[in-house]
């Protein structure tokens, strides 16, 4: 009997010790079905939150796309107004902005003090199946000679877009020659563009081919990091047609560092050749623009504005705006050789002019969500410094002491340093309140004239200039 009472204990000890050895295994396998059900519970919670996230979007985006007429049309607002066919391939964008300036100029300039409705402009785009494009940009002009008022289709053209690296345009719109000419006016760093940006090819009529990439090759890396434009213009400056056999060729390219998906880094190279005289807006070769400080003295003087013959022009640049910081540099080189000017009805080679011109620009954004405005208000100061130097190279020396332009085979050019410190409020993300304090050294020329010599005043020069911008 106590043999086996002996062995029950021994069994029962047995069974326990073999069970108070198994329960750190299996704790640790609770343990482990524990973490696993809380890692799916986590993914679950992920699921269920990009679900809202993607309601939340689906929501915006009806109310920013309401759909108006039973499905078969489409409008609402988005990076403009547009109205659109259901299945997309209709598709019409109406946007634009204005952009008023108030300038006060100090005293002994040719500038008086005005109140200048800048731009009022209205861009209206049609697309066909994302692939053609048409596009209008007529704008109400303010700034005319005399105070007048007139409207006028600064653009006009209709491009295909269906090939990435092969894209085509025809008709009115911006050459691709200078970075900062190519930059919407409601996004120029500072008010006024620097001084040497008035005197290249701004607009033409011509055809374009541009696209990412090598033409016609879609190889995904060139693509990635590289894109060009090069085209055919009158050359006869702004919407003037042109049936001669001159030609205005442009080329550009671009190189993008940081990839397409950080389009606003990049380098800009860019050069023209032109067969003949820029004659119209953005043809004239002024200096201080902001003050009109002509080297000709008007359009209508043929003595020493006539500028027929070969041109040639090289531009390069670098633009960083990413993460609030605004980097801009640019530097161009004109050459106008004047071989082919027509002075009283007689044709004479003169003497060529260059003209180069260099530009900093600096900003940072400052947010200031505080304000209740919402993210996109806040301060941005800015400051640039830019240099512009014209005079005739090879001149003859009669045009020392002449005021106040010197003579046809030698013009009194000159040299200007701008300064500009600035800041700009932005309420949003589509009003904006710009100042700007100008500074003007405008240094002796050439041959020695000073500009108040020349009757211009002299020296520096200040001017303040206010402005706001509305877009949409």
């Amino acid at each position: 009997m106590r043999l086996h009472k002996t062995i029950g204990m021994i069994v029962v000890f047995s069974i326990w010790l073999s069970t108070a050895f198994a329960q750190p295994d299996r704790l640790e396998q609770l343990q482990q079905k524990v973490e696993t059900q809380q890692k799916a519970i986590q993914e679950l919670e992920q699921q269920v939150a990009n679900q809202d996230s993607s309601a939340n979007q689906v929501v915006a985006e009806s109310l920013t796309q309401p759909d108006t007429t039973d499905g078969k049309v489409v409008a609402g607002y988005n990076k403009g107004f547009f109205i659109q066919t259901a299945d997309g391939d209709l598709l019409l964008r109406i946007n634009g902005y204005i952009r008023h300036h108030f300038m006060i100029s100090e005293r002994h300039t040719v500038q008086d003090n005005t109140y200048v409705l800048a731009d009022n402009r209205l861009d209206i785009h049609m697309y066909y199946k994302k692939d053609w494009h048409v596009r209008l940009r007529p704008t109400l002009d303010t700034a005319l000679p005399g105070g007048n008022v007139g409207l006028s289709l600064k653009e006009a053209y209709i491009e295909y877009l269906g090939f990435p690296s092969a894209q085509f345009r025809i008709g009115a719109f911006l050459t691709p020659f200078t970075m900062l000419g190519n930059t919407n006016p409601a996004d120029f760093l500072a008010v006024p563009l620097p001084p040497y940006l008035t005197s290249y090819p701004l607009r033409d009529v011509g055809f374009m081919m541009f696209g990412d990439g090598i033409p016609l090759i879609g190889n995904p890396v060139l693509a990635d990091y590289f894109s060009y434009a090069i085209g055919v213009f009158n050359g006869d400056g702004e919407t003037r047609l042109s049936f001669t056999d001159d030609v205005m060729v442009v080329g550009q390219a671009l190189i993008y560092p940081l990839t397409h998906q950080n389009k606003n880094v990049f380098f800009w190279i860019a050069a023209f050749a032109n067969e003949t005289s820029f004659r119209n807006t953005g043809a004239r070769i002024r200096l201080a623009a902001l003050q009109n400080h002509l080297v000709f003295p008007s359009a209508t003087t043929p003595t020493i504005d006539d500028t027929n013959g070969n041109q040639l022009g090289v531009c390069f640049g670098f633009r960083h705006w990413q993460n609030n910081l605004r980097i801009e540099l640019e530097y161009m080189w004109i050459r106008y050789d004047r071989d082919h000017d027509v002075a009283n009805g007689i044709l004479t080679d003169r003497e060529p002019l260059e003209m180069w011109g260099i530009s900093l620009g600096l900003s940072y954004f400052f947010a200031l969500p505080e304000l209740g405005l919402g993210d996109k208000a806040g301060v941005e100061p800015l400051f640039r410094l830019s240099y512009t130097t014209i005079d005739d190279q090879h001149g003859d020396g009669s045009g020392y002491g002449v005021k106040p332009f010197g003579t046809a085979t030698d013009v009194n050019g000159q040299n200007i340093w701008e300064v500009i410190f600035g800041i700009k409020f932005h309420f949003n993300q589509y009003l904006r309140m710009d100042f700007n304090w100008i500074m003007y050294d405008l240094a002796e020329t050439s041959s020695g004239l000073t500009n108040s010599e020349r009757g211009e005043g002299g020296g520096i020069m200040h001017a303040f200039m206010f402005q706001w911008v509305a877009s949409w």
